[in-house]
């Protein structure tokens, strides 16, 4: 048997199709609202990433000098002849290691602290 579409079948059927669109709509602003947390997010990690960029580069900087004294301990190094003359390149050679373990250990330290935070 054949049964008839009313009018009030009509509008039992029109009002579950929109409490359904509802329900859909109700459930995209949700999820707008989570891709909003997402992307505020991101805008604190693309931040942390220019921190850490700008770090390095303060290190590289910072090993480039380094570099340029070694060159200039090793010309000078070229004509040295006495014991205390080498004692003192060796001493300033330490104090470079020094230098430049602390730059590297101040870098990574800035990076995992700028990671935890």
């Amino acid at each position: 048997m054949r049964q008839s579409w009313t009018d009030d079948r009509m509008d039992d059927l029109a009002k579950r199709v929109d409490d359904g669109f509802a329900h859909v709509d109700a459930r995209f602003k949700e999820v707008d609202a989570r891709f909003s947390q997402v992307d505020a997010r991101f805008a604190q990690v693309d931040a942390r990433f220019d921190q850490v960029d700008a770090r390095l580069g303060e290190v590289r900087s910072e090993i480039a000098e380094v570099r340029t004294d070694c060159k200039e301990m090793r010309k000078e190094m070229t004509g040295m002849a006495t014991r205390q003359d080498v004692d003192a390149v060796n001493r300033r050679l330490d104090t470079m290691q020094w230098t430049i373990n602390g730059a590297i250990l101040t870098g990574f330290l800035s990076l995992v602290v700028t990671q935890i935070a």
